[in-house]
């Protein structure tokens, strides 16, 4: 099964003003809450509907509901046309009665991400991270040319380690004689369904990775004008 990730083409973002034209009630919306004293998480939450000027509304799944609340900054990130859109608005308010809902702010404008497609793979392939003063094992939940979606067995182990360097060990692949071991970043931490997940880029080679895993990584989509 072959799920899509994005990445930059190379083109500055544009700021543009903010339109529902496009937009549909299931829609996809990713939301990165804003945080001073606790690591930025990222849900997974759906389109309801909107009124013009005044909110939108949000359904995000029933064991994340508890980590939102009013007044809270937030980043909404959704795809539409090919397009990745962005803006920061705030949390107006929630409902857990009859429905578990977000009310955000209606934004005045949003960033096109001038991002492009580009092909990861779900996998189910056992790994382990390496920091400089700890390590975990876990699963790679996808896996593409430039990066990963890693969830530790124990997340607790990993505690505000985004922006922290990596090496990505792969104990049942290798290279000759050699483990598979991967340098990378860790981008982001994510709330899961399962659990926290780590957004990972890869800042080495992965052909190998991506060879022994019969994947193809030279599959990648043009940008959408």
């Amino acid at each position: 099964m072959v799920e899509q990730a994005y990445i930059k083409d190379g083109t500055d973002p544009v700021t543009e003003p903010f339109s529902t034209a496009a937009l549909n009630p299931g829609l996809s919306v990713d939301v990165e809450i804003e945080s001073q004293i606790k690591p930025q998480l990222r849900c997974r939450t759906t389109l309801v509907g909107w009124r013009k000027d005044k909110y939108l509304v949000l359904r995000p799944s029933d064991s994340q509901f508890h980590l939102f609340s009013a007044q809270s900054y937030v980043i909404l990130r959704y795809l539409v046309e090919g397009q990745i859109y962005a803006f920061k608005t705030r949390i107006l308010t929630t409902t857990g009665n009859p429905e578990k809902l977000i009310f955000c702010y209606y934004p005045e404008q949003v960033t096109n991400l001038r991002l492009r497609q580009h092909v990861r793979y779900a996998t189910r392939l056992f790994a382990q991270l390496e920091l400089a003063n700890n390590s975990a094992e876990g699963l790679i939940l996808d896996i593409s040319a430039s990066g990963c979606q890693f969830l530790p067995s124990q997340s607790d182990t990993l505690k505000q380690v985004s922006g922290s360097k990596v090496n990505v060990v792969f104990p049942f692949l290798r290279q000759g004689k050699d483990v598979l071991k991967i340098p990378a970043i860790i981008r982001n931490q994510r709330m899961l369904d399962s659990g926290m997940g780590l957004g990972i880029q890869f800042t080495g080679s992965v052909e190998a990775v991506m060879k022994l895993l019969m994947l193809d990584t030279s599959s990648t989509a043009e940008p959408i004008d």
